[in-house]
């Protein structure tokens, strides 16, 4: 196997200061290619090992060989801006497009912009008269980042597969299409809204971090079930459905002892996140299920997952034990 990739970028950065106002700004424009390429083959039933690999035609029995090709490429383009006033006031700004062969021809490029502000208001003389906090920083964040990893390299395109059969008492190679068309598959997207505080006491010596966030991912890249009759694969590459987060997160730092021979670095974080299906495609916004590990059976039921709307992602399936009045376990 041999996988050979690429990457070409091109980044522009201006920087200029005058009075309290600081400005950088940068543009680029970038590239990136990997192309795999693949080969196997074998046999059994050696009459000794010595030879290993270098001999594949004194073994008794063949394997079919196989080989494969496969191609993908990116192309980018970025801008961001950073914006400072008096060193308190602090703005960025960003917007990429990107465009992935591995999408339909109708969305190849996808568009994430982002922003941020922030104020130091530890550097304001009011805050400084206090004499309380080394560090007081509240921002607000909003961004869009696109997601392409983990659906293949050709999802989006109409593929043939090879199979054997036997004509007039010959095997013959023919083909069938294998992957139906998707030329409206498109990057999967995630929106996320963050407010935080970053506060500091005693000249640093007490450091943390307070982050609230609201996150909500559209257009999901995953597989659907198409009708056997189709005589395509069972599944479907398509954007399905939409899933939120939201949640809190905090982290503090303290160093109870710093001398030169000796530091006492004390963390501690907490996260709580809540996770939820919001939307899923069909009619009703059937479900879908993912089947996972060891499968538990009832009748038919042979699912240990499912995704539904209203549920967390791949949420267990699992059955509910009931009890009687005396706290004994009751057979259902």
């Amino acid at each position: 196997n041999n996988t050979y990739t690429w990457i070409n970028e091109n980044i522009l950065t201006y920087t200029n200061t005058w009075g309290v106002h600081s400005f950088t700004g940068m543009v680029g424009y970038t590239q990136q290619q990997s192309a795999y390429d693949g080969f196997n083959a074998g046999s059994y039933g050696f009459l000794n090992d010595n030879l290993q690999m270098n001999n594949l035609g004194s073994g008794t029995t063949y394997t079919a060989p196989g080989s494969e090709v496969k191609k993908w490429a990116l192309n980018s383009y970025l801008a961001r801006v950073n914006y400072t006033v008096n060193n308190k006031y602090l703005l960025t700004a960003s917007i990429r497009a990107d465009g992935s062969s591995r999408f339909g021809s109708d969305n190849r490029w996808g568009y994430f912009p982002s922003a941020a502000l922030a104020w130091r208001a530890s550097e304001e003389s009011f805050i400084k008269d206090l004499n309380i906090f080394s560090n007081l920083k509240p921002r607000v964040s909003f961004g869009i980042t696109g997601n392409q990893d983990g659906i293949g390299t050709y999802p989006a395109y109409a593929l043939l597969g090879s199979n054997g059969y036997v004509a007039g008492g010959d095997k013959v190679t023919g083909y069938y299409p294998s992957q139906v068309a998707n030329t409206n598959l498109k990057w999967e997207q995630t929106t996320t809204y963050n407010a935080g505080l970053d506060f500091g006491f005693l000249n640093g010596r007490i450091t943390a971090n307070l982050d609230g966030y609201y996150r909500e991912t559209d257009d999901l890249l995953n597989s659907v079930k198409i009708p056997v009759g189709t005589n395509f694969n069972a599944q479907m590459l398509q954007n399905i459905g939409s899933l939120k987060n939201y949640g809190v997160e905090f982290a503090i730092n303290a160093k109870p002892i710093v001398t030169n021979d000796f530091l006492w670095d004390v963390t501690y974080n907490f996260t709580w996140n809540h996770n939820e299906i919001t939307k899923l495609t069909g009619g009703n916004d059937a479900d879908y299920y993912v089947e996972t590990g060891d499968k538990i059976s009832r009748g038919n039921n042979t699912k240990i997952q499912v995704n539904k709307v209203g549920y967390p992602a791949n949420s267990f399936y699992v059955y509910q034990q009931v009890y009687d009045e005396n706290g004994k376990p009751i057979e259902n």
